[in-house]
């Protein structure tokens, strides 16, 4: 079987997406307590 895509590639490709992965998750938990705390604010108001 020829393989029509280099393994270092897809390595690389799978290296980065799982960071940019974290990085998402991150950024999401940051938004999602802002959010929350807007709320709250909201509700005391």
């Amino acid at each position: 079987m020829e393989q029509d895509f280099p393994i270092s590639s897809f390595m690389e490709i799978k290296k980065h997406l799982s960071t940019e992965r974290k990085n998402f998750e991150k950024d999401k938990s940051i938004w999602k307590t802002v959010r929350t705390a807007l709320t709250e604010a909201e509700a005391i108001i």
